[in-house]
């Protein structure tokens, strides 16, 4: 077993002391989460690196239930003192408050963990200055195919959480993490943007998300307009993981209860093509959204939620769990059931084959600005960014522009033609939980005008 280091003998020695102060104060359910991390961050602008910056950060993350009324929060200060003053004045706030009726309870420890694999790197950890020579190899690897000008960061850290709970749980774990985005131009109207992520060095794969930023940026020069109409698209991993990271967002719980889900009323019902089978599982390998445990401290698991088209779960935490009659996914999100690792399931066909079988539509690359006009329904708008290309017969015969898609979720979900026999993790700006998935072709998208 490794040796606990002082700082960490320091925040857990805290988080034993509040979790005892608050139990005095009188709350009913403590999750205290004590994390300890430091990041690192590489900005390159116009095929250099301009700044980097490293920060670490300590803080303890409480929530708590004093008779059904609740309250989360931070602080940053661990001398006994402040630890007893915020005890007193969380337990009076929560006092305070509104009762929750809703809510049943953290789970029940102890429990048996596995952990999970390929999430910790001591590369990564120790990476220091050859952080900076994975940003200029990435840069000379866009200029090599043809990019004018590089942007983009890289971000890699080390965090350490530590979980202690009213209810039996104590347990710690320790990760590693790296993301690089890389956006390319060729011209003013031509742009390619790729994301690599990764828990481990050795497969963070930035050199083909560079190499595809470039590629897209110079297929990308001198877009045409297009007209509006029903289409078929086929989206790039990096776009349609921003469709899948918001089916993720539907699929808690929470969100269903909320009357923010377009999954409402679905459970058991057809919401997709038979050929879509999509699952949340917090224990992938090198999984960017893997952990041993939830936040309340119950061990994270695979979930399916939809299976060959029909919706057969959704996740939960400890409470929502009891409230349905099923026991919790291991999604804790203690106000809110979260997704750890959404993953589209991969089919059988190649990309490439995919692609040659559309006779009229679009490849679209990126995705951003997703929004709804109605939640509950899943009407919603996004705007296709960097390269668009439009194909024909199974070729790209051009480069367009301006272009939108208005559609629904549960039309798209249906819609999915095909999915390739290869998948790709994405993580980034629009897709806040990550997601691995293949490509993917799906008919009657409709297109509109963004200008």
């Amino acid at each position: 077993m490794r040796k606990e280091t002082k700082k960490e003998q320091t925040m857990e020695k805290a988080s034993r002391y509040l979790l005892k102060a608050l139990q005095k104060e009188g709350a009913d359910d403590v999750v205290i989460n004590a994390v300890d991390y430091e990041n690192n961050q590489i900005k390159f602008v116009n095929n250099s690196v301009v700044e980097t910056t490293t920060w670490n950060s300590k803080a303890i993350n409480i929530f708590m239930n004093c008779k059904k009324k609740i309250i989360s929060s931070t602080i940053r200060a661990f001398n006994e003192k402040a630890l007893e003053k915020s005890a007193k004045i969380l337990v009076k706030n929560a006092m305070l408050s509104g009762e929750n009726s809703d809510f049943n309870g953290i789970a029940k420890g102890p429990f048996k963990y596995k952990k999970s694999l390929e999430t910790y790197d001591k590369q990564i950890e120790n990476l220091g200055e050859r952080g900076t020579e994975i940003v200029e190899d990435a840069i000379s690897v866009a200029l090599r195919e043809g990019a004018a000008r590089i942007c983009g960061n890289f971000e890699y850290g080390t965090s350490k959480n530590y979980l202690l709970t009213s209810n039996n749980v104590e347990v710690s774990d320790k990760g590693t993490s790296a993301y690089m985005s890389v956006r390319a131009f060729t011209d003013k109207d031509s742009s390619g943007q790729k994301t690599a992520c990764s828990r481990i060095l050795k497969k963070l794969d930035y050199r083909y998300a560079a190499r595809k930023a470039a590629v897209f940026s110079v297929m990308g020069r001198n877009p045409e307009d297009t007209k509006a109409g029903k289409y078929d698209v086929f989206f790039d991993p990096m776009a349609f993981s921003v469709i899948l990271h918001n089916i993720a967002s539907a699929y808690s719980v929470f969100s269903v209860e909320a009357g923010l889900s377009f999954f409402a009323g679905k459970l058991n019902k057809k919401v997709a093509n038979k050929k879509v089978t999509i699952y949340d599982d917090g224990k992938l390998p090198n999984g960017y959204g893997s952990e041993t445990f939830d936040d309340e401290g119950t061990p994270t698991g695979k979930t399916t939620i939809i299976k060959e088209g029909i919706l057969k779960n959704c996740v939960h935490n400890f409470s929502t769990g009891k409230k349905y009659g099923v026991k919790s996914t291991g999604n804790a999100g203690l106000m809110s059931p979260e997704p750890t690792n959404t993953i589209l399931a991969k089919g059988k066909e190649s990309k490439d084959k995919i692609f040659d079988g559309i006779n009229k539509g679009f490849y679209i690359t990126n995705l951003w600005y997703t929004r709804y006009q109605n939640h509950a329904t899943g009407d919603f708008s996004t705007i296709p960014r960097d390269s668009i290309f439009y194909i024909e017969n199974g070729r790209i015969k051009k480069a367009v522009k301006g272009t939108r898609i208005s559609d629904n979720m549960i039309n798209v979900l249906n819609n999915i033609q095909n999915v390739s026999n290869e998948s790709e993790q994405v993580f980034g700006w629009e897709t806040e939980s990550p997601v691995v998935t293949p490509f993917v072709h799906v008919k009657n998208i409709n297109i509109t005008r963004s200008v």
